[in-house]
């Protein structure tokens, strides 16, 4: 019995050490952000929960999550990454190529398609790659780097194939890209959130991610103190770079084409506005993928929340842009409104412990006169009684 006691309080120990190290504010602002958009888009049309729309909100989620969280870690480094969408453009491309070449060369329809993805997603992290030695080795700023990137496999994408649509398995050949599970998940955001956890384990169960926020609080620092920074941030781009690929391959799946203009800048900069609004510094040295992630759902909602709405077409962009602005700024906020918060009850503990203190203080006063009183009785007294026993006449 007492084992049993012993146990259940260390895994409450462990489980509430797991909440405090991997749960913060930020998350938690998150999570009620997050479901305060879901009552007010529900309360407003429940069609919001339909499955039709849970389905697209997810698809939403999706596309957006998969580049945030890998962006996020970029910006922990206090750098970003503008190339993943011109990944997501040029890898499909080519993982659809080296399909049809290896089923023009016997290879089965399944292996060839399964194979060629391999090789490309491998092409997509040699980009990424590719972008930390610029940076890195090349002393190459990593604006200039991510966007001469994003020119250049957008660029070869439309020279390679003219901009032309190519037809891409969808779900009834490749269903472990774009099939659908019981009519609402879709596989593509299966798929994201098998990379954002790995991609969480590796950030903290690993000395990367110790590695990351001490490379973007203080590169010089960092260095001085034995962190392989290069190493860091080469690791953190071929992530970002990956994370395109495999974007560009699932999605090209579930609409059942690739071309060289599937995907826009619009996604990379959400991704960017995702990772800010749930707690990651543009500055460097800190942040939270947990956040960044439901920092995306957040995003995704009002991109399905508007639309479900039926928001005019015209203001569309200005409404996102205005939620997405308010919403950073209270994010930037945030920790001087907690901090006030905080200040607010102090200085309210700090009153009631002063009244407590000259309350107590009077109370004692008063016994210290009603106590000296009696003391001053009881000498009378004793007097009394010494004059009685020498004077016994008296």
């Amino acid at each position: 019995m007492a084992s049993t006691k012993v146990e259940s309080k260390g895994a409450r120990s462990s489980s509430a050490g797991f909440l405090r190290k991997y749960i913060g504010r930020y998350e938690i602002i998150m999570v009620i952000l997050n479901i305060a958009l879901f009552l007010y888009f529900y309360s407003v049309t429940p069609r919001y929960l339909s499955p039709a729309n849970t389905y697209t909100l997810l698809t939403y989620a999706a596309d957006l999550g998969i580049l945030t969280v890998p962006q996020a870690i970029i910006m922990m480094l206090g750098m970003i990454d503008l190339s993943p969408t011109g990944i997501a453009n040029l890898v499909p491309l080519i993982d659809w190529s080296l399909w049809q070449y290896f089923m023009g060369a016997g290879i089965p329809y399944t292996p060839a398609l399964i194979v060629a993805t391999i090789i490309a997603w491998l092409l997509a992290a040699f980009i990424g790659f590719v972008n930390g030695i610029l940076i890195t080795k090349g002393n190459v700023n990593f604006l200039l780097a991510t966007v001469g990137m994003l020119f250049l496999t957008d660029g070869l994408a439309l020279i390679g194939w003219g901009g032309w649509p190519e037809t891409f398995p969808g779900a009834d050949k490749a269903p472990y890209f774009s099939g659908v599970i019981s009519g609402v998940i879709p596989m593509t955001f299966v798929w994201t959130l098998v990379i954002a956890v790995l991609y969480m384990i590796l950030f903290y169960r690993t000395r990367f991610g110790v590695y990351v926020t001490a490379t973007g609080s203080n590169q010089t620092w960092a260095r001085e103190s034995g962190v392989p920074a290069d190493k860091i941030i080469i690791i953190a781009y071929i992530l970002t770079g990956l994370a395109g690929g495999i974007l560009g391959v699932i999605d090209g799946s579930r609409v059942r084409e690739v071309s060289a203009t599937n995907f826009t800048t619009d996604l990379t900069l959400e991704s960017i506005a995702a990772a800010v609004i749930g707690g990651t510094m543009l500055t460097g040295g800190k942040g939270t993928l947990i956040g960044s992630f439901l920092g995306a759902f957040v995003i995704a909602q009002l991109l399905d929340g508007f639309t479900v709405l039926g928001v005019n077409a015209y203001a569309y962009d200005a409404i996102i842009g205005a939620a997405i602005l308010i919403l950073m700024v209270f994010t930037g906020k945030k920790d001087d409104i907690i901090r006030y918060f905080r200040r607010a009850s102090s200085l309210r503990m700090r009153e009631e412990e002063t009244e407590a203190t000259e309350k107590k203080g009077t109370n004692e006063g008063t016994l210290t006169q009603d106590g000296g009183s009696k003391d001053v009785n009881n000498d009378i007294n004793a007097n009394k009684d010494t004059d009685t026993n020498n004077n016994p006449r008296g």
